[in-house]
């Protein structure tokens, strides 16, 4: 009797099983594995979902620049300038517009990866040790947007530049767009080949200015804003006036202040503020 309620049992449960995974529509499980190999894909662009167009921040300085990107973003591997240089000093949005360009061409279904130099270098000098460059070389030249980062670091490297000039030649010829970012104009970089520096010279150049006075209050008031750190309008508008050389700068200001206010439970008023970054450098 018991075994008999056992099976009775298990049949219940089998159908009940039966009738929910008949409610639930076929394309599901096909839907989520889709959406996990997309997820897969995008993690291996390189790319930083949070840097986009929208999350920019314009301003006369950067004007040009922006405009050019989202030209190539918009058009990625169509453009009559499938290769584009942005050079300027450090930490004023080269390397967000190169993510930026990177997403937009990535929602389009194109194939995209972003790199450093460094990393570059790194994964040649992995595929040399073991002998697989040619897998290496096939790897870079199957990509629609090629957003390579920081290439002044590709000075005095002779391999390196002509494995990159072997991906970027061959990615050109065929119409895909290369975007390379820099702090020093093509003619600027020492110790490079001419041939490749004439080649980048050839491409769209445009060069992002330090950010002016509106720019880099808005920047401030979006470094406290992912930071969640309180800061007035006047402490955003005076370290926006005080620290006008690097946003790396600024940032490591407000990280300052936020430290001291949860340390000492206390807000940042602006003469507080003053006192707290009155001998940091650059005041």
């Amino acid at each position: 009797m018991n075994i008999r309620k056992y099976e009775k049992r298990k049949q219940r449960q089998k159908i009940i099983k039966e009738a929910i995974q008949s409610l639930v529509p076929h394309h599901t499980n096909e839907l989520i594995s889709k959406a996990e190999k997309r997820r897969q894909s995008y993690s291996k662009t390189g790319l930083h979902e949070n840097k986009t167009f929208e999350t920019f921040i314009k301003s006369s300085a950067n004007e040009y620049p922006l405009a050019a990107s989202l030209a190539v973003a918009e058009g990625s591997a169509k453009t009559s300038y499938n290769l584009l240089f942005i050079y300027g000093g450090v930490d004023l949005g080269k390397t967000h517009l190169l993510h930026a360009i990177g997403n937009k061409a990535y929602q389009k279904n194109l194939r995209v990866v972003y790199l450093t130099v460094e990393k570059f270098l790194f994964e040649m000098s992995k595929s040399i040790k073991k002998d697989k460059v040619e897998r290496f070389r096939n790897r870079y030249k199957k990509y629609d947007v090629l957003l390579m980062d920081d290439i002044e670091h590709i000075a005095g490297k002779e391999k390196t530049q002509l494995e990159f000039f072997d991906i970027f030649h061959y990615l050109y010829k065929h119409g895909k767009q290369v975007v390379v970012a820099s702090n020093q104009l093509p003619k600027e970089l020492k110790h490079v080949d001419e041939i490749l520096i004439s080649k980048l010279n050839s491409g769209l150049i445009v060069d992002i200015e330090p950010p002016d006075l509106e720019a880099r209050i808005a920047i401030t008031k979006e470094i406290t804003k992912v930071k969640e750190i309180n800061l007035s309008n006047d402490v955003c508008e005076w370290l926006a006036k005080e620290i006008n050389n690097n946003i790396w700068d600024i940032e490591g200001a407000i990280t300052k202040l936020g430290f001291h206010s949860k340390i000492a439970n206390e807000e940042i008023t602006l003469n507080l503020a003053k006192s707290l970054l009155i001998n940091q450098e650059g005041k």
